[in-house]
């Protein structure tokens, strides 16, 4: 699992710099994300079996 930081402005959510968000710590804050591995993220469906 991989994970990264990003800065999310709290009054309208939108994405900014990590070092801006960490200047701005009343309106900003600093997340982060995770990615989950290929494996679990893809499902695939199953095909109706066949009578």
């Amino acid at each position: 699992m991989t994970s990264w930081k990003v800065g999310r402005d709290a009054i309208n959510g939108e994405f900014i710099t990590v070092e801006k968000a960490r200047r701005r710590k009343k309106t900003a804050t600093v997340e982060t994300m995770r990615r989950r591995s290929a494996s679990r993220s893809k499902k695939v469906a199953s095909k109706p079996k066949r009578k």
